[in-house]
């Protein structure tokens, strides 16, 4: 077949970038994190240079990373170095290595050689592109807009640090799919227009990308999701702050589609819950039968006020998700005696009983959030819910320091197939991150919010004594401050001791309420008043932490109390209770 000519006329960066724009970035900028890395200098240098002489709409994406299945159905992962596509064309995969490059066919192994002289083990560069080139062609093709077309794909490899080479390295290597130095630093956008005009020309059946089909590769690997948060006035220098989830989290969902059962972790604030929304929505786009679950009950009717009913949609938390199923099957639960065997035995014991009964009452994927709060013998009860003929996915998010239910969570990544961590903290403050973590047992996390104001602390040496100064301070931040009481939680170690500080359904001269009585009546007007433990996976813009004994001695429950503010934290409690935490602070300080 004929080749065909250029489409596009010859651009050139410095004479028309004032005239055309210059092609879409993802990221838009390198973080300071990259940019301070040694071993992204070749990466950072064809970053900066696909931005200059690529125009729009042509659209890059950096670093993306894959998750796939081989074969015989074993996972796979990757990351691809770039990723460029266009709307008239398809896309090109392309990986980026720096200093020498050499291959020893013998023992079949690729070695770098840095300026240093340092030699390094490293990967077939032209597989991982090949392999990063069909996994993404999958998640395309997977995606239900993306229909039956055929559109070119292919494939490169950049050596901006090797000069001219004269000929094929290989079969794989052609000569057209290496870019040198010679071509890197004049005619990269020549080499990028060859390999996607040559690969449309290849095939008559090949068809442009197309508008839509930018979109859903945007989806698929930069597809951002914003949490506005309602800041208040008291917090000026953070009122226009937006928590947002990254696009590499994003990323993470689009690539475990295939996988059936993942298991994600993060500590407070990664966005677990938010995420579980988002793949249940997924799920549901997709045509699959959903149930999303979690333990705590004010925890499950946030989620369904948050995502709806849907028709393919069955939100709750594990027992009243129980109670429907029991009623559909008609079974009776013995409620005289109320206890944890009833809740953690027989529960899980009348659903398998019940789902024995309702063979068309199944689903294609569960997800549970709150993981960790589940006994082994309940994850497994969920399991039988799962359609033996449908898709059999589970997605299970967790955090292994949350284990406030005793149940030894840390089992749970052993349960499944893949197992990912979310490392970046997009719902508190620094400051509230950084008094959070001192009790935090699990894998290091960041805080990338505003810095916040500095953690509140009032001393109050009895019950009595905290809840005069709650009654003062609530009136302060509802008049004063201007802070709406919707937007302010009270939470003590039990809600038994809620006399203690206040008088009816009042505290602090405020109407409160429930949690979960937020999400159910709708009212907006009232302070939030629980324990800390039924406030679990929920969050406040203002947390109040009334310290008593059981709360002190128990660092898991002050990792969760703590982490509940999103902006404004406050502790009241007795000198010695501050001080013990204060001490922590100086131990991490020491450090």
């Amino acid at each position: 077949m004929m080749r065909t000519e250029w489409r596009y006329p010859e651009y050139h960066p410095h004479r028309d970038k004032d005239l055309i724009a210059m092609a879409t970035m993802w990221p838009r900028k390198l973080t300071p994190d990259i940019l301070a890395d040694p071993g992204r200098r070749a990466e950072k240098k064809v970053y900066d240079k696909l931005a200059e002489v690529l125009e729009d709409p042509f659209a890059v994406f950096y670093s993306r990373p894959w998750l796939g299945t081989l074969k015989n159905g074993k996972p796979i992962d990757g990351e691809c170095d770039f990723v460029v596509g266009h709307p008239d064309y398809g896309f090109l995969t392309i990986e980026v290595k720096g200093g020498g490059i050499a291959y020893d066919p013998a023992s079949d192994t690729w070695t770098s050689t840095d300026r240093n002289r340092c030699t390094w083990d490293i990967k077939n560069p032209v597989k991982q592109a090949v392999e990063s080139k069909h996994q993404i062609l999958k998640k395309c093709q997977a995606h239900p807009k993306w229909g039956y077309r055929h559109t070119g794909i292919s494939h490169g490899v950049i050596l901006p640090d090797i000069p001219a080479i004269d000929g094929d390295l290989g079969a794989d290597m052609p000569r057209n799919i290496l870019c040198c130095m010679d071509e890197f630093e004049s005619d990269l956008r020549f080499w990028i227009l060859d390999l996607l005009d040559a690969e449309m020309a290849s095939d008559y059946r090949q068809k442009p990308l197309g508008q839509d089909g930018m979109a859903i590769l945007e989806e698929i690997l930069a597809h951002p999701f914003q949490l506005n948060v309602p800041l208040h006035r008291v917090i000026k220098d953070d009122e226009k702050v937006i928590e947002t989830l990254t696009p590499l989290q994003y990323q993470i969902l689009a690539g475990f589609s295939n996988t059936r059962r993942v298991a994600i972790s993060g500590s407070a604030g990664t966005g677990k819950t938010i995420l579980a929304m988002e793949e249940a929505h997924r799920c549901i786009q997709a045509g699959e039968r959903v149930l999303l679950t979690c333990y705590n009950r004010p925890l499950s009717e946030y989620m369904k006020k948050i995502i709806g009913s849907p028709d393919l949609l069955m939100t709750g938390n594990y027992h009243k998700v129980c109670d429907e199923i029991f009623r559909e099957a008609g079974i009776k639960v013995d409620m005289e005696t109320i206890d944890s065997r009833l809740f953690l035995e027989k529960y899980p014991a009348h659903l398998l009983e019940a789902l024995e009964s309702l063979p068309k009452r199944r689903f294609d994927t569960i997800i549970i959030d709150e993981g960790q709060d589940f006994p082994p013998l309940l994850l497994k009860s969920l399991e039988s819910a799962l359609d033996p003929d449908g898709k059999q996915k589970i997605r299970l998010f967790y955090d292994n320091n949350q284990d406030v239910y005793h149940n030894q969570g840390r089992y749970l990544e052993q349960l499944y197939e893949i197992p990912f961590t979310l490392s970046l903290n997009l719902r508190n403050t620094q400051r509230i991150h950084e008094i959070a973590r001192l009790f935090y047992k699990g894998q290091e996390t960041t805080a990338i919010g505003p810095p916040g104001l500095e953690v509140e602390w009032i001393e109050a040496g009895t019950p009595a004594l905290a809840r005069q100064k709650l009654e003062a301070y609530i009136h302060t931040l509802v008049e004063k401050e201007q802070i709406p009481p919707s937007d302010i939680a009270v939470l003590i170690s039990t809600r038994d001791d809620r006399e203690k500080y206040s008088t009816g359904r009042e505290i602090g001269g405020q109407q409160y309420q429930f949690c979960n009585e937020r999400f159910v009546n709708g009212n907006t007007d009232s302070i939030i008043f629980d324990s800390v433990k039924r406030f679990k996976g929920l969050e406040s813009p203002v947390a109040i932490v009334v310290l008593d004994d059981a709360l002190i001695n128990s660092d898991e429950m002050l990792y969760v109390a703590f982490s509940r503010a999103r902006m404004l934290l406050t502790v009241v409690g007795s000198r010695v209770m501050m001080e013990k935490i204060r001490g922590k602070v100086g131990e991490l300080e020491e450090v």
